[in-house]
């Protein structure tokens, strides 16, 4: 049977994650954080935790037949957490879920406040259901940009300081 809990993620823990993710410290960063994460559930719940981590996005080329979340991969989901940083991520898990009618709990950080969002087949509506057109373009644009947590908090590029100063001036 496959573990209850599967980690997905292809991203490396990044210095500017520590001031939101919680679950990562500085010896993280550089490594992978669905290893990280399902090392740490492990961690806290021994053996008890059945959890697997896979370093892989979730996008058209994987959950085509055979790769690694095809359909015999969603047919042993029951629930979908959801924590991504796109906009066309969210929309791609959230139509994923919607098509096999399961339920998704969408969460994350809104500036320095959290959110969740929970989707349960025909009780809520989905996030593609409650998403704006115009504002998943403007979402999109600004996410390619930087999350605003990494200008305010960790401005690694010129850009990133150009943009933290404009906002202080304009405040």
């Amino acid at each position: 049977a496959p573990p209850p809990v599967v980690v997905r993620d292809d991203d490396a823990v990044a210095r500017s994650n520590l001031s939101r993710q919680f679950l990562y410290a500085e010896r993280d960063v550089g490594s992978n954080k669905a290893a990280t994460a399902a090392a740490a559930v492990a961690a806290r719940f021994g053996d008890a935790a059945r959890v697997a981590a896979v370093p892989r996005r979730i996008e058209e080329a994987t959950c085509a037949e055979g790769g690694p979340f095809d359909d015999a991969f969603w047919n042993d989901v029951d629930l979908v957490c959801l924590a991504v940083d796109s906009v066309a991520a969210r929309r791609f898990v959230d139509r994923a879920a919607v098509a096999r009618r399961l339920p998704l709990v969408d969460c994350g950080t809104l500036g320095s406040a959290a959110y969740a969002q929970p989707a349960v087949p025909e009780t809520t509506e989905s996030f593609g259901a409650t998403a704006d057109a115009d504002d998943d373009a403007a979402a999109d644009a600004a996410a390619a940009a930087a999350p605003a947590c990494t200008v305010r908090d960790f401005p690694l590029t010129a850009e990133h300081v150009v943009w933290w100063a404009r906002d202080r001036f304009e405040d």
